[in-house]
């Protein structure tokens, strides 16, 4: 397995901070005696969080994040894209 992180966070007002990420991480499956062929998959995700500060207390939160999977298994198929977008709020205390 190999794993590479990237992300940036940038505070863009005293209320206002956003953060963009991706990672990207392949595995490697080895299939010890079975007739199953080894494969590896490839998993690619990135996205953009913000975060508004209602208070010192409570942020609303949006973003939105893609994921792919490219995988060598040609028996099972298992490439697929995603995509999330989603909304929400965070406390603190």
């Amino acid at each position: 397995q190999f794993l590479l992180v990237r992300s940036a966070a940038h505070q863009c007002t005293l209320r206002i901070s956003a953060n963009a990420f991706f990672n990207y991480q392949t595995n490697y499956y080895t299939q010890p005696d079975s007739d199953y062929p080894n494969f590896y998959d490839n998993v690619f995700n990135t996205g953009l969080n913000v975060n508004f500060q209602v208070n010192r207390v409570w942020s609303l939160l949006a973003g939105y994040a893609y994921t792919a999977l490219i995988s060598t298994d040609s028996l099972l198929e298992r490439d697929y894209n995603q995509s999330i977008v989603f909304i929400g709020t965070e406390l603190s205390f």
